[in-house]
C-alpha cells in the first residue's frame, strides 16, 4: 500500500480541487444536495468531477437565492425548492446529507423512505436509538446508507491498519491507546458547531473522529467511559472534552484508551503545540505505532513506529496512493456499494458498516452520560426544535397580563434563536401571532408578559410580544418564532447575536 510514486503535494492539491468534469456514463448516479453546505464542495462536488459514474444534479436550500448561487458556482445544473421536492424527485438515485447534525436524522429517514440512496455527513444522528433506527430503515429499503468518515477510506489509514492488525495477529497485544484532535478557536461563538438546538458540540463534531479511529484502527471492544471532562462553554455544550475509554481486546483483557477533542484552544497552548497534527498513537507489548494527521492524510502524513526494547524510531513510507483526497476515495467506495445493490459491502476497504455507525454513537452518547451532560436529543420541524427553549407549561403571574405598570428598562444583548410556536406559552396565551418571543426564566418572573420588545441585528429590526419562557436559555438570549426571526436573519443560521430592549 506505501509508495515512492505517488503524486507531490502540489499535484495533490490539483486533484482535490478539479476545474472540469470528466464525462459521464450513460449510468451515471444522480446525486442531490441537501443544504449548500461548506463541505460539499470537497466531500462530493469535486470528486465526482473526476469520476464518469456519479454526476451532482441539483442542490436544495431553505434559501432559493443561496441555491441558485452555489448551483451557479460549482456547475450544478438544477435547484430543487425545497428539501422535500429534492428527496422525493424520482429522478435522483442518491442523496449527500450535509446539513447540521440535528438535521440528520429527519432528511436522512424521509430520504430512505423515498428509496434514495444516503452518503450521510458524520455523527449520523443525534443519538445511537437514531442511528439504529436510520440503519435498520436502510436494511428495510435495501438502501445503502454511509457515515462519511472519509479518512478510512484513504490508502494512508488502510496500511497502518493493515500493518498494525498484522502485527497484533502475530501476538503481540495492544496495551495503550491515544487519539487526539485539536483545533484552535477558530470557531465563533455563533456556530452551529455549538448550537445545542442543532445537536452540536465538540464531542459530535470533532470528537466523533477520535472515537471512531480508535475503534477503526484498533479493533478493541468498547465496554465504558473512565473518564470523560468537559469544558462547557454554554449550556449543554461542550468546547473541549478529554477523557478515557475502558475497551477490551479479543482476549477479554482490559485496554485504556485517552481521547482529546477540542475547538477552542488557544493558538498558544501547549497541548495545541505538541497536538496539533490530528494523531492516533497505539502501543503494543513491543512496539509504538503512531499515525500523524490520520485526518487529512492527502495533504500530509506520517508513520513512525518505535521498538521499545532498543527505543529506535522507524520512519515508514508515506501512503499517497493516487494523490486523491480521502472525499474521493469515499465516493468511490459509496458508488461501488451502491452499484451492487449494498452487497458484499465488507469486502470495500474502510467501509463504515451500520453496527460500526451505532457503536461510535453509543460511545459518543456514553461520553456525555459519564460527563454529566445530556444526551443530544431530536430535533422537529426541520431539525430546529425547542430542545434549548422546551416550554415548561407553567403561566407567569397566573397567566394573568398585568396592566398599567412600564416595561422594564434596560438594553439587552444575547444570542437569537428560533423556534415554531404552538398551543399556549408559559404566560396563558395562545401563540397565534406569528410575532411572538421567548426569553430567560429569570427574566420572565417580572411584569413582561404581552410586552413587546425589539430586536435588533445588522440594521433590520423586528418587534415582537413576549408571549413564552425558554428554561434552557441564558439570560439575555431571546428565543424567537420562526417568522421573527425571519425578518432578520436566513433561518440556516441558527443562531445570531442580537441586541433587544423594551418598547
Amino acid at each position: 500500500m506505501a509508495s515512492h510514486n505517488s503524486p507531490g503535494f502540489f499535484a495533490r492539491q490539483r486533484l482535490s480541487t478539479p476545474k472540469q468534469s470528466v464525462s459521464k456514463d450513460p449510468d451515471a448516479l444522480r446525486i442531490g444536495i441537501l443544504g449548500a453546505a461548506s463541505i460539499a464542495p470537497l466531500g462530493v462536488i469535486y470528486p465526482a468531477r473526476t469520476m464518469r459514474s456519479i454526476i451532482v444534479v441539483s442542490v436544495a436550500a431553505r434559501d432559493q437565492t443561496k441555491a441558485k448561487d452555489f448551483a451557479a458556482k460549482y456547475s450544478i445544473p438544477n435547484t430543487h425548492p425545497s428539501y422535500e421536492a429534492l428527496v422525493n424527485d424520482p429522478n435522483i438515485d442518491c442523496i449527500y446529507n450535509p446539513l447540521p447534525n440535528g438535521l440528520h436524522y429527519e432528511w436522512t429517514k424521509k430520504a430512505l423512505e423515498a428509496g434514495k440512496h444516503v452518503l450521510l455527513e458524520k455523527p449520523s444522528a443525534s443519538n445511537a436509538a437514531q442511528t439504529q433506527e436510520l440503519f435498520e430503515l436502510a436494511q428495510q429499503k435495501n438502501r445503502v446508507l454511509l457515515e462519511a468518515f472519509h479518512y478510512r477510506f484513504h490508502p494512508a489509514s488502510i496500511y497502518f491498519r493493515e500493518i498494525l492488525q498484522k502485527h497484533i495477529a502475530d501476538g503481540h497485544p495492544i496495551q495503550h491507546v491515544k487519539s487526539a484532535l485539536i483545533v484552535p478557536g477558530i470557531f465563533p461563538p455563533t456556530d452551529i458547531r455549538f448550537n445545542i438546538k442543532l445537536a452540536g458540540g465538540t464531542t459530535m463534531d470533532t470528537g466523533c473522529y477520535v472515537v471512531n479511529s480508535i475503534l477503526y484502527f484498533t479493533g478493541l471492544e468498547f465496554d465504558s467511559v473512565d473518564k470523560a471532562v468537559p469544558k462547557i462553554i454554554s449550556e449543554e455544550i461542550d468546547g473541549k472534552m478529554e477523557g478515557v475509554l475502558n475497551m477490551k481486546d479479543s482476549h477479554g483483557a482490559n485496554v485504556q484508551a485517552h481521547f482529546a477533542t477540542s475547538l477552542i484552544n488557544s493558538w498558544l497552548s501547549l497541548q495545541t503545540y505538541r497536538e496539533f497534527f490530528p494523531s492516533v498513537i497505539v502501543e503494543t507489548d513491543q512496539k509504538i505505532f503512531t499515525f500523524g494527521v490520520f485526518l487529512y492524510p492527502t495533504l500530509y502524513h506520517f508513520f513512525t513506529l518505535k521498538d521499545k526494547v532498543t527505543g529506535k524510531t522507524e520512519n515508514l513510507p508515506k501512503a499517497y496512493g493516487e494523490g486523491y483526497t480521502t472525499y474521493h476515495y469515499q465516493l468511490e467506495a459509496f458508488i461501488k456499494a451502491v452499484k451492487n445493490d449494498g452487497r458484499d459491502t465488507s469486502l470495500i476497504a474502510g467501509w463504515m458498516r451500520g453496527e460500526d455507525s451505532v457503536l461510535n454513537m453509543k460511545v459518543i452518547d456514553a461520553i456525555y452520560t459519564r460527563a454529566g451532560m445530556k444526551i443530544r436529543e431530536r430535533n422537529s420541524d426541520l431539525g430546529m426544535t425547542q430542545a434549548l427553549c422546551r416550554r415548561d407549561n407553567r403561566f407567569i403571574n397566573g397567566g394573568r397580563k398585568q396592566k398599567g405598570k412600564k416595561p422594564p428598562g434596560g438594553n439587552f444583548k444575547g444570542r437569537a434563536t428560533y423556534y415554531n410556536p404552538d398551543g399556549k406559552g408559559s404566560c396563558g396565551d395562545e401563540l397565534s401571532n406569528n410575532m411572538v418571543a421567548a426569553l430567560n426564566g429569570s427574566q420572565m418572573k417580572k411584569d413582561i408578559c404581552g410586552k413587546s420588545i425589539k430586536v435588533t441585528y445588522e440594521g433590520k429590526s423586528v418587534v415582537v410580544k413576549v408571549l413564552d419562557t425558554c428554561p434552557g436559555c441564558p439570560k439575555g438570549a431571546v428565543d424567537l418564532s420562526e417568522a421573527a426571526f425571519k425578518q432578520l436573519a436566513d433561518l440556516d443560521k441558527g443562531v445570531i447575536q442580537v441586541a433587544w430592549s423594551f418598547v
